[in-house]
């Protein structure tokens, strides 16, 4: 069963995690919008954790064979995610570079502009489940 708030409580909560919401919504329009929003950073953190345990060891992979291919792995592998939970602004990038031998990938973590490693966002999935 939910908690009940107050709608400036609700208003309060969407601030804090970047819920795009309206002062007009009602509360159940509110909790849905902040539920959703949730949601959505859950499956980015997720997305972000996931990528980056897959290509921490690439180094030893093989690349795709024709240089068309291997651009084509660079630039769909190769991204960034951007996020605000609790106050805090959490930032990944990942870049996916290929040689004719080798898979390269360098993944970055941040922490209010501070790098840090992929600790920071499993705490911060926890908050968010939690």
């Amino acid at each position: 069963m939910q908690e009940k708030r107050t709608k400036n409580e609700l208003l309060e909560k969407a601030a804090e995690i970047g819920a795009r919401v309206k002062k007009t919504m009602r509360k159940s329009q509110l909790r849905f919008a902040i539920d959703e929003h949730i949601a959505g950073l859950i499956r980015r953190i997720e997305r972000a954790i996931e990528h980056h345990e897959k290509f921490a060891k690439s180094y030893f992979w093989t690349p795709p064979g024709g240089a068309a291919a291997r651009r084509e792995m660079e630039a769909r592998e190769s991204f960034a995610v951007f996020f605000p939970v609790g106050g805090d602004r959490y930032a990944y990038s990942s870049d996916v570079t290929c040689s004719c031998k080798n898979v390269y990938y360098t993944g970055e973590f941040y922490l209010n502009g501070e790098k840090k490693n992929v600790r920071v966002f499993k705490r911060a999935l926890e908050l968010l489940r939690g």
